[in-house]
């Protein structure tokens, strides 16, 4: 094992369980790992189910979410709707997760 492994620092006072993990996620930096995991789980949930049906592939790479899709008119509708759904994640997520959206 290295000799330099990160541990969280001890804080004997009583904090709620939600609170330690938002720490430790955020000392380990995966805090954004997580949050950009719930938008790809919320996907649906933001675009409705038909857009997700019809998306084969969805991810989050340097602030951007990639879309990944086979239908023409799909990814016209993504375009056009892509500012609408930058703000619909935002609200979503209770934060701003991706700055663009790109449509593969």
């Amino acid at each position: 094992m290295n000799a330099e492994t990160r541990t969280l620092p001890r804080d004997k006072s009583t904090k709620p369980i939600k609170n330690a993990i938002d720490e430790m996620l955020k000392f380990y930096n995966l805090d954004t790992k997580v949050k950009e995991a719930a938008l790809i789980n919320s996907w649906s949930k933001i675009a409705g189910n038909l857009i997700a049906k019809e998306t084969s592939q969805i991810y989050v790479k340097e602030g951007k979410l990639y879309i990944k899709t086979r239908s023409s008119v799909v990814k016209q509708e993504l375009s056009y709707h892509k500012t609408k759904l930058l703000q619909l994640i935002t609200r979503d997520m209770g934060e701003r997760i991706v700055d663009d959206i790109v449509i593969l």
